[in-house]
């Protein structure tokens, strides 16, 4: 998607503003039976703070191990 066309989501009470592919990604996953079930979703834009760089290299050298 275009990184300029950001969207807001709420999570956990903050808002943030996220590419507009990967809000709408979450607006069809939350109307899913395992997602409305509790199943969770990975997302590394959200679960990695993409401006520390040495957090973000340490995670994606884990990622080999959860795919």
């Amino acid at each position: 998607g275009n990184p300029e066309d950001k969207k807001e989501i709420i999570i956990n009470n903050q808002i943030l503003k996220v590419q507009a592919n990967l809000e709408e990604a979450l607006r069809v996953l939350r109307q899913k039976n395992p997602t409305r079930s509790g199943y969770c979703v990975w997302v590394d834009a959200l679960c990695i703070n993409q401006e520390d760089l040495s957090e973000r290299s340490r995670e994606v050298r884990r990622m080999r191990l959860i795919y």
